[in-house]
């Protein structure tokens, strides 16, 4: 199990870019608002259950959503029984795709 959260480092951003983000992550915009304006994780998904294409293909999508609106973003890999967010647990990019690429066998 691999827990990934994105937090955004801006804590407002334009409504274009919420709705954006509203078709990928199916929240409603006054939570997408909060999260953001908290600084709380806009998204957590848990990978390598059942779900894992769905979820890694969200997640695929609001990285690239909020890299198309130049959004700039924190990207964590939780541990499992833990949300709370620290410095060594942030990971880039490529590492989340390396990640979302890998398939449960």
């Amino acid at each position: 199990m691999s827990k990934i959260a994105i937090v955004l480092k801006e804590n407002h951003i334009d409504h274009t870019v919420l709705f954006k983000i509203k078709k990928v992550i199916d929240k409603s915009l006054q939570d997408i608002k909060q999260r953001i304006e908290g600084r709380n994780p806009l998204y957590i998904g848990l990978l390598f259950y059942n779900d894992h294409a769905v979820i890694a293909t969200q997640l695929q999508e609001l990285v690239d959503v909020l890299d198309d609106c130049q959004v700039l973003y924190w990207i964590y890999e939780l541990d499992e029984l833990s949300s709370d967010l620290e410095e060594n647990q942030k990971i880039s990019k490529e590492v989340l795709e390396r990640i979302l690429d890998w398939q449960v066998e």
